[in-house]
């Protein structure tokens, strides 16, 4: 049957196994909140890892639904799937040889985030950071450093070094490089008499083989082609 209107000490048993494990990953997933956006960026194998986290909250939590409704079927999908994601991983551990090596790089990373930054405001830091980029747009400044812009936003540069890395996913030069890259091409784009390497500098690049190295990096194209195209 899929009802039943007894419940014996074996289903209490597994459900609230259920349930518990459920929420041990719900804890997991709201003590990593911080990290949530680097870890869906930093690479393809840390975004499946965190799919798989989340449909096992889900489904693990149908456990709790099946107590409430006396529902063996609701058991029963619970169970089964919450059961395949931990299946996932161990395929996923014996498939990718850096999985655990990069599950507890993450939880390394969290454990440092956690000890740099557990006094720091990080939503205001951040809004204040998204200022200083947006509205001063500190990265045209071509001497700009990690430990001064730590100093503007009242930090040190090892918080915002760890701020960068677990928030936006990005070191400090890649971060003021893909915004000095996007104003290079709108300037390619709107300016086309403009000199490659005025460009280069007005966006913040010291010379023109930095320039020519970070544009092709980000666009896969030097800034000469990318002009012509």
């Amino acid at each position: 049957a899929l009802y039943y209107s007894n419940t014996t000490m074996e289903y209490l048993f597994i459900s609230f196994l259920c349930v518990g494990s459920s929420l041990f990953y719900i804890a997991i997933l709201f003590n990593s909140l911080p990290g949530i956006k680097r870890m869906s960026t930093k690479t393809q194998l840390s975004r499946v890892l965190f799919i798989v986290l989340l449909i096992a909250i889900v489904f693990s939590g149908l456990a709790f639904a099946s107590i409430l409704i006396h529902s063996l079927l609701l058991l029963f999908i619970g169970n089964v799937v919450f059961s395949s994601c931990l299946m996932i991983c161990l395929l996923l551990h014996l498939r990718f040889e850096r999985f655990l090596h990069e599950l507890l790089d993450n939880i390394r990373l969290l454990h440092n985030r956690q000890s740099h930054l557990t006094n720091v405001n990080i939503n205001k830091v951040l809004a204040n950071l998204n200022y200083l980029i947006h509205e001063e747009k500190i990265y045209l400044e071509p001497d700009i450093t990690l430990t001064e812009l730590a100093l503007r936003l009242k930090l040190t540069a090892h918080q915002l070094s760890e701020l960068l890395n677990n928030e936006l996913g990005k070191n400090f030069n890649s971060y003021m490089t893909d915004f000095r890259i996007k104003d290079a091409i709108d300037a390619l784009k709107n300016n086309p008499n403009e000199t490659i390497l005025s460009i280069a500098l007005s966006v913040g690049f010291n010379s023109n083989s930095a320039f020519y190295t970070a544009f092709k990096k980000v666009t896969g194209k030097s800034p000469s082609h990318y002009r012509n195209d």
